[in-house]
């Protein structure tokens, strides 16, 4: 780290850092004799812990339908404000069975996304893997997996029938879908999503 500026009076540094590892780094200060000569001294620092990297504190919801479309908010720290800084996958056997999870918006403190269109099995475990931009893999907090632990399930919703007809007054086609079991209330970070297969 460079120093950029000392204020003895405070007895307070500010410093540039450059970057590193993520990790735990232990800091060490050294000084100028007070004499004016050229010999150095070291400051006390135990204790005194710089942790860099980003990491994972909670993954909410940690299941969800097996044909994916699952709103997913994973809290954490030193995200990135742009969607691309931070990829989300979910892993259910090693590289061949990741899905992706698709960022819709993300804090340095809270990134969602939505998990992509699938056909997992239903029960199929796996993780929650955030990436960072030096293609590190986030780690969850205080080392418990389990707060990165996903689950394909089936959907809850159930499609009991739909109709097409096309408003005269709007000019526009209108698909009603009839069911139940379909949760969540509409809202920015809550809406429902219709995919339409073609052939």
């Amino acid at each position: 780290m460079n120093v950029i500026d000392a204020d003895d009076a405070t007895k307070t540094l500010v410093v540039k850092f450059g970057g590193a590892w993520s990790g735990d780094f232990s800091i060490d200060i050294r000084h100028l004799s007070h004499d004016g000569g050229s010999s150095y001294g070291l400051i006390d620092t135990s204790g005194l812990v710089f942790k860099v990297g980003a990491w994972v504190e909670s993954v909410e919801p940690q299941s969800g339908s097996r044909f994916g479309g699952t709103l997913v908010t994973i809290n954490g720290q030193n995200f990135g404000n742009e969607i691309t800084d931070n990829p989300v996958s979910i892993s259910t056997g090693g590289g061949y069975e990741t899905e992706w999870c698709f960022v819709q918006s993300s804090t340095p403190t809270q990134i969602k996304c939505r998990v992509t269109q699938t056909e997992q099995s239903m029960n199929k475990a796996g993780k929650i893997l955030t990436f960072l931009k030096t293609s590190e893999e986030a780690p969850c907090d205080h080392e418990s997996y389990a707060n990165c632990d996903w689950l394909y399930k089936e959907p809850s919703a159930v499609l009991e029938s739909r109709t097409l007809a096309f408003n005269t007054e709007s000019l526009q086609w209108e698909l009603t879908i009839v069911g139940n079991g379909f949760d969540g209330a509409l809202g920015e970070d809550n809406l429902p999503e219709l995919w339409i297969a073609g052939k």
